[in-house]
């Protein structure tokens, strides 16, 4: 049982990470196709 709060909050870090990075993503596609329509 001790190993298992580290391991979980390194579960949560990863996940949070990668929503981050994923959201980073989007907004970046999102600007992207908003200065196409702007030329």
């Amino acid at each position: 049982m001790v190993f298992q709060k580290p391991l979980n909050n390194f579960r949560y870090i990863v996940y949070y990470c990668h929503t981050k990075i994923k959201k980073n993503k989007q907004k970046e596609t999102v600007t992207k196709v908003l200065s196409q329509s702007l030329i």
